[in-house]
């Protein structure tokens, strides 16, 4: 019976630990997954400035714009399905990306600012920035989903 008990003990142990537990997504393949649309866009002047809603005064061929962020480290916004001119080029703009080391900023090469983040998960990617502009400095933040 002790014997039994033993195997079964063993048995069990070895159940246990063959278990992997799945490997949960890290940021950057959040980010990496599918393309990416812009739903809210605010900005302010000056840190005692008001928030104002940019995204509403923006063009409709402009809010269908999609972002890509590749694995091999190519940012890409591209025309979504409405183009604001038929001439326009499909790719709006291209270039390079990283994440910061401790994962909490996207960085492009100058003079496009860094991005930091403040939300990242399988649906949404919410982040802030500043921009100098003249004798201000401009705060945006922007949510975007899949």
């Amino acid at each position: 019976m002790k014997r039994n008990l033993l195997y079964l003990a063993g048995f069990i142990v070895v159940i246990i630990s063959s278990c992997k537990k799945k490997n949960e997504p890290t940021r950057q393949d959040y980010l990496t997954t599918g393309k990416w649309k812009m739903v809210s866009l605010e900005y302010k002047v000056g840190t005692t400035g008001t928030w104002i809603d940019g995204y509403a005064a923006m063009q409709a061929c402009k809010k269908d714009d999609e972002t890509a962020f590749r694995p091999d480290g190519v940012y890409l916004v591209t025309e979504g399905a409405t183009k604001c001119s038929p001439t326009d080029p499909s790719t709006v703009m291209s270039s390079t990306w990283s994440l910061s080391s401790d994962i909490k900023k996207i960085i492009f090469p100058a003079p496009l600012p860094e991005w930091v983040i403040l939300k990242l998960d399988e649906t949404e990617l919410s982040y802030t920035y500043t921009m100098d502009i003249g004798p201000f400095v401009n705060y945006y933040r922007v949510i975007m989903q899949h």
